[in-house]
């Protein structure tokens, strides 16, 4: 499960770095003068508000820490709990 948490958080972080990448293409295309440039980037950041890219930016970081915190205090638990065995019931 800790590998799947990590996987998800360094993509994200790609997945933000590419976004990135894009909205400086759209402020390219906006100082160009084109009609048309100008109409995708009024559209892609109208997406980019609407999803609230940049509190999900801010969040979804923190939030897979507190994941993989918990998922290592989890692991922590059952190693500690291997040698306890359950008491046999009658």
């Amino acid at each position: 499960m800790g590998d799947s948490v990590q996987f998800l958080q360094e993509t994200f972080t790609d997945l933000m770095r590419a976004i990135a990448g894009y909205e400086r293409a759209a402020q390219a295309a906006l100082l160009s003068k084109s009609r048309t440039g100008a109409s995708l980037l009024r559209h892609a950041q109208a997406q980019t508000e609407e999803v609230d890219l940049a509190y999900l930016g801010e969040a979804v970081p923190k939030a897979f820490a507190r994941t993989t915190d918990g998922v290592s205090r989890v692991a922590e638990i059952v190693s500690r709990g291997e040698g306890i065995r359950a008491p046999r019931l009658p």
